[in-house]
Formats: structure tokens, C-alpha cells, sequence
């Protein structure tokens, strides 16, 4: 017993001294070696996914050559929407039975041929017919029955339920000279539009806003008067013209604001639903011999404005999906004014650097 347990403790010796080597050198050589060796950078985050493009189309006071042209090279871009002004007193001058039959024929064709572009349509109705207005007011006026509103935005997606189209209830209604009427009938029509649409298809969008810059005051009006369920996407147009705080990168925060809407969606226990800039963009002209105007700038800025207000967007404001570009074309019969430039074409489809920006963040 006494020779077996002698053995046992110089086995248990020199496996020690062993163990203890080892440490020695993984603690110093090795060790050492391994620290001293090249280390692997850490992998960067992968950028943030763009919002979906978009083009805003005045294509029902185009000819179906022009919007043609303009669809294909809408998608040539990267874009997957086109939205398109629709004047309700035009489709409906005289009373609220049937459609004006000329003006629903271009309609027709244009959401045909966006689609046969492969382009998804969101229609935004605005204009409110004599008929349906009280005497003595605007197209800005609100319809006198909400539900004629609804009513139209119902036949429209009755018309082209077999299409990808999307309905916006109006255009910057939080602008008086766009919509006279109160937060409260907004939201209400707003309702009867969701009401309408749904009942041709719950899967349509529905989106509400459409507001002049980021309007978060009104909006919180209109949800506090009863619109929390009857959309299915809020809109803003996060414009700011000009080369204020597009100057640099480093202080380029165009679409800060947009934290609050989300916010505000949250309030209201609607957070998960999407915003989309229905309208962003700058004017720059391809004609030298157009005067300045406010807030004008270069073709190159209003490339390299546009990269720049995507990627921050897609980095600080993942809930915005869709982003849609005001405009596809430059617009012939508002020359003179800022908005007449701010298409990523001219109105010969001559593509500005905005175009091959476009196509290289988006179609590349």
C-alpha cells in the first residue's frame, strides 16, 4: 500500500510540473503571440434599406404617349409608385352619379399603363365639385356631405379593384387655400373614405394626411377627432427647399420632425402603421437662361440632396416605407415658378444627374 501511494504521489508530481509548463507558456509565449498577432476588424452594419421609391405624375392632363414614356422610365429609375392627382370635379362636374367619361378615360389608361410598367398607383383625390359644396366657395371647400367624398373614393376602387392602387383622402389639407374645411370634417371624410374603400377590398391602403411639411399639430387633431382606425398609412411632404441644411452632411436633418408623427401614431396606439413621404424634393433647373427663384438649386445638389435625404431617412426613420419624389417631369405650364423644375426629367424626358442617382442607388 505504501509503495503504490510513493508512485502515486511522484505521478502526481510530474503532471503538475507538466500542467504547470503549459501554463507558463500559454500564459507568456503563446499567449503573447496570440496578442500580439493582427486582429479582425469588426464587420460594419449592413446600411439601412431605402424607403420605396416613387414619382409624383400629373399624367391625367398628359397624353398617353407622355405618361407612357414617363412610367418607363419612372421604373428604369428604381421606382415602384406613381402617384397621381385625381380632380373630383372633373370626374364628377354635375352631380354624383356617373363619372365624366373623358376624363376617366385617361385615368384609365394612365393606371393601365402603370401598371403594364410595373409601377403601383396611389390615386390622391382632392376638389370638391359645385354640386357638393356650399354656394359661393372654392374647389377648397369641404363637401357639405362627407359621405359624397366617400362615396367617389368608393367608385374608384370599385373602378380598379383589379389593380395596385392606393387612395389618398386629399391633397395638404392642413393648407386653407387647399382645404377649407375643419380637422373634424377631415377626419370624417377620412372615415367614409376607409369605410368605402374597404368595402372593395380590405387589403386597399388607405392613407390619410398628405400634409404640407410635417404637420404634427393638425394631424394629432384630426386623430383626436376620431380617425385612429380609418387609415392604414399617414403621409407628410417633408419639403425644404433650398440650401439651408442641405449644405453639409454633417447637419443634414431633413426629416427630424417625422420622429413625431411616429410618436404621435404611438399615442394613439397606431405606431405599427407606416409613414410615406408622398412628396419630397428640390427644384434645379437644365435652362440657363430661367431666372433664380426661391429655392432653387444645382443639378448636382439636387442629386446629391436626394441620395442624402434617402439614406438619412432609411438610417433615422425606418418606419417611413415609401418615399415619392415630387416630381417624375418637370411641368411645362408652371414655368417660372420653383415647382416647375423639380422633375428628375425635363419635360422632353432629358434625364437630370438626379436620374443616374437614382438608378444607382435604386436599379443597380
Amino acid at each position: 500500500m505504501q509503495a503504490h501511494s510513493t508512485r502515486s504521489s511522484e505521478v502526481g508530481r510530474r503532471r503538475g510540473l507538466r500542467l504547470a509548463i503549459a501554463a507558463s507558456i500559454l500564459g507568456g509565449g503563446l499567449a503573447s503571440a496570440v496578442a500580439a498577432g493582427p486582429t479582425l476588424a469588426a464587420t460594419p452594419a449592413p446600411p439601412a434599406p431605402l424607403p420605396a421609391l416613387g414619382m409624383n405624375s400629373h399624367a391625367v392632363r398628359e397624353s398617353s404617349a407622355t405618361f407612357a414614356q414617363e412610367f418607363q422610365l419612372d421604373r428604369a429609375a428604381g421606382s415602384t409608385w406613381t402617384r397621381i392627382d385625381v380632380n373630383w370635379y372633373h370626374l364628377q362636374p354635375t352631380g354624383p352619379g356617373a363619372f365624366e367619361p373623358s376624363y376617366t378615360k385617361v385615368l384609365d389608361q394612365a393606371v393601365a399603363s402603370a401598371t403594364a410598367n410595373g409601377l403601383k398607383v396611389l390615386l390622391t383625390v382632392l376638389g370638391t365639385p359645385v354640386w357638393a359644396r356650399a354656394v359661393n366657395t372654392t374647389t377648397a371647400a369641404p363637401p357639405t356631405n362627407v359621405n359624397d367624398y366617400g362615396t367617389v373614393m368608393g367608385l374608384l376602387a370599385q373602378r380598379y379593384a383589379k389593380y395596385p392602387v392606393a387612395y389618398e383622402v386629399w391633397n395638404e389639407a392642413n393648407r386653407p387655400a387647399t382645404f377649407a374645411g375643419s380637422t373634424a370634417t377631415y377626419a370624417q371624410m377620412t372615415c367614409a373614405s376607409y369605410a368605402a374603400i374597404k368595402a372593395q377590398g380590405s387589403s386597399i391602403p388607405v392613407v390619410m394626411g398628405a400634409t404640407s411639411g410635417t404637420d404634427v399639430t393638425w394631424l394629432g387633431s384630426v386623430l383626436a377627432a376620431g380617425s385612429a382606425n380609418c387609415f392604414d398609412v399617414i403621409s407628410t411632404h417633408p419639403y425644404s427647399l433650398g440650401k439651408t441644411a442641405y449644405a453639409l452632411p454633417a447637419s443634414f436633418q431633413p426629416t427630424s420632425t417625422t420622429a413625431s408623427v411616429h410618436n404621435l401614431m404611438v399615442s394613439y396606439k397606431v405606431g405599427n402603421k407606416p409613414v410615406w413621404f408622398t412628396e419630397f424634393g428640390w427644384p434645379a433647373t437644365l435652362d440657363s437662361l430661367v431666372p433664380s427663384y426661391s429655392g432653387e438649386v444645382t443639378l448636382t445638389e439636387q442629386a446629391d440632396y436626394t441620395e442624402r435625404f434617402l439614406r438619412w431617412t432609411a438610417a433615422n426613420n425606418p418606419y417611413v416605407k415609401v418615399a415619392m419624389m415630387y416630381t417624375a417631369l418637370d411641368i411645362a405650364d408652371k414655368a417660372g415658378s420653383y415647382e416647375a423644375y423639380m422633375g428628375m426629367l425635363g419635360t422632353d424626358f432629358t434625364q437630370k444627374p438626379v436620374y443616374d442617382r437614382l438608378v444607382s442607388l435604386y436599379a443597380s
